[in-house]
């Protein structure tokens, strides 16, 4: 018999006691704080195998298209407003397709639990609809990382199931008090711009009075992105939207009204009705008691009233300031254009779909394409010229991890990254230990940010290992080394195969993730050596090239195959500003 455990307010339990936790992160995260050292078990991980996510994948956007369309309606009918299905996806739609799949693997591992184990009692979070709900969009991304948090999360989803399963429950209790922890990543003080901001503002409303176009954090080189504003005769306006936002207080009464319109329609899918119900508490503040708020923020920018383009590559997401303002002008006919941001999008079969993607009228590519008229195959945003970036012979040898996931997946993602982590540690105890003391190991930016510590983790796997300290951008290190080891497949492995730089990739999943059209070309670079899908094969690479990276990487059959690729995936171009204007805008 167990006690399913999902409040951090832990007392160790009276001896007898053997407690359920539904991940590890969980355990970890509500057993610290305790003196005594229960008995307990963890539920197995869920969705690891790629059929079962490849089912829950389907699921998932079966799930996205039914309530985005129920949700826009309703959302409409609160806000007495007649925006589109597009519109609502624009704003909500990465909220929703996230929200969509963490509430997946919480019900999924609610099953897990009760199918595995006699659970008779449970200890759960206090929810409320008052306290829980996210600002915006960046602060649910945040809140998925606050293990508190997640368990509040949790919770809400087991008063469901508590109405089908027979067990007894303790009090809720409360110990989550962070409303308001993660800010929308967005906001800047308008009081504190420097002279060079407000010099640029100003020059930012005056092109604004005659231009027709915006371009906002384009992901272009600064110079090319003012290129190519200058021909469009506007400049760079990505300024605009960093403006602070306010939020209104909590409604309990209109989130209950958005329970009772939304909750019908879940028929025998108790996972959907969970998710559907669950809405009323999650939804972002932004696109419900701040709703006409934000929007009169939006539109209350001095920004050109009826642009012909409208372009971007990261603000789609997050940044609420652009979303809203952004609806108010293709509701009168503005061309959305979207540039490709970073790896994945065509080639994981877990990046497809996507919002960006789904709503843009155009989408820019790094090379590849679609049988979709949308979708133009245009260079990498990043380095669209392929300026080369020079390794140094003598330098050291540099291994690129990625970070603790954001737990937004179907499948338990922190589990996956236990074993990812335990991958990393191999393949540097198999290097060489020549190889191994000229190797530096530089953390994703975002660890200094997380619970998790990797520092932690590697004093203990490998304590001599040097760890990069010096907050540096990961390509203004490049040159210091000799060859780069990207950990993951990351944006990275795109960009140094495009610049022509010495580059090794791991791939812990192998080409399971892709989908059946990138495989081909990426199996070229399995072929050739340059990705690896095993701790072994990859340190074997690194110490067999060690002594002379140069002429391995510089000799034609690597090259012929990194072309290959780069014309597929991280194309350039010798006139960027050009090709966009004649093909794009035009």
């Amino acid at each position: 018999m167990y006690t399913l455990q999902l409040s951090s307010n832990f007392d160790g339990g009276s001896g007898d006691e053997h407690f359920l936790f539904l991940s590890n992160s969980d355990a970890d995260f509500i057993l610290k704080k305790s003196i005594k050292k229960p008995r307990f078990s963890v539920v197995s991980p869920y969705g690891l195998a790629f059929e079962v996510r490849d089912l829950d994948l389907e699921k998932s956007e079966e799930y996205f298209e039914r309530i985005l369309v129920l949700l826009s309606s309703v959302l409409n009918e609160v806000h007495d407003i007649n925006l589109s299905i597009r519109q609502w996806e624009i704003l909500l739609g990465h909220w929703l397709k996230r929200y969509i799949a963490i509430s997946i693997n919480t019900c999924k591992k609610m099953e897990l639990a009760w199918n595995t184990f006699e659970i008779t009692h449970v200890v759960p979070e206090q929810i409320g609809l008052e306290t829980f709900a996210p600002l915006d969009t960046a602060d649910f991304t945040g809140k998925l990382n606050d293990p508190a948090w997640a368990l509040v999360f949790k919770s809400s989803f087991y008063h469901y199931w508590k109405n089908l399963i027979p067990v007894s429950e303790s009090q809720p209790s409360n110990t989550y008090h962070s409303l308001s922890k993660y800010r929308n990543q967005f906001i800047s003080s308008s009081n504190s711009l420097s002279l060079k901001r407000k010099i640029l503002l100003r020059l930012q409303d005056f092109v604004s009075s005659f231009s027709r176009n915006v371009l906002s954090s384009t992901y272009l080189p600064r110079g090319i992105e003012w290129g190519l504003a200058l021909r469009m005769f506007s400049v760079p306006q990505g300024l605009k939207f960093q403006k602070s936002l306010e939020y209104e207080p909590i409604d309990r009464n209109l989130r209950l009204r958005i329970r009772a319109l939304i909750s019908e329609g879940g028929g025998d899918d108790r996972n959907l009705s969970a998710i559907q119900i669950g809405i009323a508490s999650f939804l972002p503040n932004v696109f419900l008691e701040s709703f006409n708020r934000t929007k009169d923020s939006a539109l209350g920018l001095k920004l050109p009233n009826n642009p012909k383009y409208i372009f971007t590559s990261n603000d789609f997401d997050s940044n609420e300031l652009f979303k809203f303002w952004l609806v108010s002008k293709i509701g009168n006919g503005s061309k959305y254009i979207v540039g490709q941001h970073g790896n994945n999008y065509g080639t994981s079969k877990y990046l497809r779909n996507t919002v960006e993607q789904s709503t843009a009228d155009k989408f820019i590519t790094w090379g590849w394409s679609f049988e979709n008229s949308k979708y133009y195959q245009g260079f990498n945003l990043r380095n669209p010229r392929g300026k080369r970036i020079e390794s140094s012979d003598k330098g050291r040898f540099l291994l690129a991890q990625t970070c603790y996931p954001i737990p937004s997946t179907t499948w338990d993602s922190d589990f996956e990254f236990e074993q990812y982590l335990d991958h990393l540690g191999k393949i540097v105890q198999l290097l060489h230990p020549a190889v191994r003391k000229n190797l530096t190991l530089r953390l994703h930016p975002a660890e200094t940010r997380l619970d998790w510590s990797d520092v932690e983790y590697w004093s203990q796997v490998a304590p001599d290992l040097d760890i990069d300290k010096s907050g540096m951008k990961i390509v203004d290190l490049y040159p210091k080394f000799r060859l780069v080891i990207h950990g993951y497949d990351s944006t990275g492995i795109l960009e140094t195969l495009s610049a022509n730089y010495p580059t090794l990739g791991f791939l812990p999943n192998g080409l399971n993730e892709m989908l059946p059209d990138a495989q081909g070309i990426y199996n070229t670079l399995v072929e050739a050596g340059i990705l690896h899908s095993s701790p072994e094969s990859l340190a074997l690479k690194v110490n067999a090239i060690a002594d002379d990276v140069e002429n391995w990487w510089n000799s034609s059959p690597i090259q012929f195959t990194r072309e290959k690729f780069v014309y597929e995936y991280a194309r350039t171009s010798k006139s960027p500003i050009t090709q966009l204007k004649r093909n794009v805008f035009k």
